[in-house]
């Protein structure tokens, strides 16, 4: 029984991520200008080398995530390490001039002071 509902909890996960990753794109720019363009829903390793440093990029399973960096802060990578896979997030590297984000599909809905997901900001927040 216990592997039923495994097995249930994993396709319906997997559901998930197709549903929310469709018609989305992920667009990497470098210094402003776009460099890159993929369907979120295409798994990717590529490695993103401009003459500020090299960053390596990550899509899979509808989240795209900056797994290697060779700037000295790795904001870019520790910051996302979760990935993104929402319309409008980004992932940002100062250092390089290089931001990824998605664009398409389902919009996150986030909270735009907290930063987070709009309802685990309005929790924190209640007093």
């Amino acid at each position: 029984m216990a592997a039923v509902v495994i097995i249930a909890a994993f396709i319906a996960l997997f559901a998930f991520r197709a549903l929310r990753a469709e018609g989305a794109d992920v667009v990497v720019t470098a210094d402003g200008e776009e460099i890159l363009r993929v369907p979120l829903d295409e798994d990717l390793e590529q490695d993103i080398v401009t003459d500020l440093g090299r960053n390596h990029l990550s899509i899979r399973g509808g989240t795209v995530r900056v797994t290697e960096a060779d700037c000295p802060d790795l904001i870019c990578v520790r910051a996302y390490s979760g990935g993104i896979s929402h319309d409008g997030e980004t992932i940002i590297c100062l250092p390089h001039r290089l931001i990824v984000s998605v664009e398409g599909g389902e919009e996150a809905d986030v909270d735009a002071v907290a930063g987070q997901p709009a309802e685990a900001g309005a929790r924190e927040r209640k007093v």
